[in-house]
């Protein structure tokens, strides 16, 4: 017998590094256009302490930030199969479609968080996975 089960989660992208300058509103302006509101502020003109050594490019994901997300795929399935643990006999077929965009942080949220889905089930013969979209990419 199978069951389906569906469940949406929808993240934005991991904890990231961030790039040196910011942009900031510029209310003094008398133009219409949205660029001229825009002025791009170095980060160090706001903050007494010098930003961290994030061991990553600017806006890309943290090591620690890959960690959060593995663990989040972990709960995430360890949450599925608690709420399925009622009949243990059953074989569970449980879709993923994870979809993202180009960015590299994006990318990288993707595969962490199959990473940890699929750790809760490398020691379950239960539950059949499948990731449809994990490489559907938007630009």
């Amino acid at each position: 017998m199978h069951t389906m089960s569906n469940h949406v989660l929808l993240l934005r992208h991991c904890v990231r590094s961030t790039k040196p300058e910011i942009k900031v509103c510029n209310s003094d302006s008398n133009s219409d256009t949205v660029d001229s509101f825009v002025t791009k502020v170095h980060i160090s003109d706001y903050i007494t302490a010098p930003l961290p050594d994030f061991g990553t490019p600017p806006m890309w994901c943290t090591e620690r930030g890959m960690e959060i997300m593995t663990e989040t795929g972990r709960y995430l399935m360890k949450h599925i199969m608690n709420e399925l643990s009622h009949n243990p006999d059953i074989i569970t077929h449980v879709n993923f479609n994870i979809i993202a965009d180009t960015s590299q942080r994006d990318v990288d949220t993707s595969l962490a968080l199959v990473q940890g889905i699929k750790e809760v089930l490398m020691n379950n013969t239960t539950t059949i996975i499948s990731f449809r979209g994990i490489l559907t990419i938007y630009n």
